[in-house]
């Protein structure tokens, strides 16, 4: 028993407090999912996932899918998918062979006992990949595939978790579109059942409001094949769970919560879209402030945006290239309506040139 509270902390080996609260907080808004290994980075998160299913199933093998983006750690970067190969080329002899590729919202789903694979890894919405939506429908095909296979269903929301999407994480943002249009379609409120949870969820970004922490949360069951310790992590660093990370992530969600992160990203959503509308764009997808919207020359609108003020990526690739708009949820409609004004500006610049 320790006669005063570590001031410090190292990895697993020696927690403060600061880290049992992040990790009760984050209980709270996935209690299906009770327990956490938490990280510095996204890839941190995927890898500690990928660790845990294959500790869990007895297998290696990993389903991921085309467009997906994990990280571009080694373990990450395997199951990643997005601008391959000139991500994965200069790796590939590194890589390894345990990552298996299927389109991204298609069946059918192939075998996964029989191949080896012990995890099915998936952006509810993809983010990298083109702010691409595969449908609840698929995600539930996915659950009872995984379900029937006996494979950890992995939803990776690095991107999108705590309320982008108008619901706290995509999956749940996912099954209420469905719901929403099962009801107006006539069917009756409920109709569509709901999207089902995962054995383990990735997640980072926003959850320390900008300072560098992940974690990969996980069902009793998953995350209890890691054992008891015998003296030794199988599966830390010296910063994981840093005592200012941890303050910093308890504090960033409390104020999430205490602002309704979701509502917020639904209406300020719902306003730009009406701002772009305006303004001439409409091919305009994703939920809340998760946006894509397709332009001619996304990579010349990136440099005209940054000439103007406005940091936006590209997403996707082919068909689905586009620019990515996925603004703060404090953005006020003044700083949206500028940067819609700057999207436009951009545009034009490139029609004249």
């Amino acid at each position: 028993m320790l006669r005063r509270p570590l001031i410090h902390a190292m990895g697993d080996a020696f927690a403060d407090g600061s880290r049992v609260e992040l990790l009760e907080l984050l209980a709270s808004f996935a209690p299906a999912l009770p327990k956490g290994i938490l990280g510095c980075s996204g890839a941190d998160a995927v890898q500690a996932a990928l660790k845990t299913a294959a500790l869990a199933t007895g297998r290696t093998g990993v389903l991921a899918f085309s467009g997906g983006y994990h990280g571009l750690a080694h373990g990450a970067l395997a199951v990643s998918d997005y601008h391959h190969p000139s991500f994965r080329a200069p790796f590939a002899a590194q890589l390894g062979g345990h990552a298996t590729f299927a389109d991204f919202g298609k069946l059918p789903l192939p075998p996964l006992a029989a191949a080896g694979i012990g995890a099915v890894i998936v952006e509810p919405i993809q983010g990298r990949g083109g702010i691409r939506e595969a449908g609840a429908a698929w995600l539930r095909a996915l659950r009872a595939h995984c379900d029937a296979e006996g494979a950890l269903l992995v939803y990776d929301e690095i991107y999108s978790g705590f309320g982008r999407t108008g619901e706290w994480f995509a999956y749940e943002a996912v099954a209420a579109a469905e719901a929403a249009a099962a009801e107006g379609g006539g069917y009756g409120t409920g109709a569509a059942p709901p999207v089902p949870r995962p054995d383990l969820l990735c997640l980072g970004k926003a959850m320390a409001g900008g300072f560098p922490l992940s974690v990969c949360l996980g069902t009793q069951a998953a995350m209890d094949a890691w054992g008891a310790s015998r003296g030794e992590s199988l599966h830390t660093q010296t910063f994981l769970g840093n005592p200012l990370g941890c303050a910093m992530a308890v504090a960033a969600l409390r104020e999430l919560r205490r602002i309704d992160a979701p509502s917020l990203a639904r209406r300020k959503g719902a306003a730009l879209q009406k701002m772009l509308a305006a303004a001439g764009f409409d091919k305009v997808r994703g939920r809340g402030l998760m946006l894509a919207v397709e332009v001619s020359g996304p990579l010349h609108a990136m440099a005209a945006l940054l000439r103007r003020g406005v940091i936006a990526l590209p997403c996707g690739e082919g068909a689905d290239f586009a620019m990515a708009l996925v603004p703060p949820l404090t953005a006020t409609d003044a700083q949206l309506q500028f940067c819609v004004d700057a999207l436009k500006a951009a545009c034009d610049e490139q029609a004249r040139s």
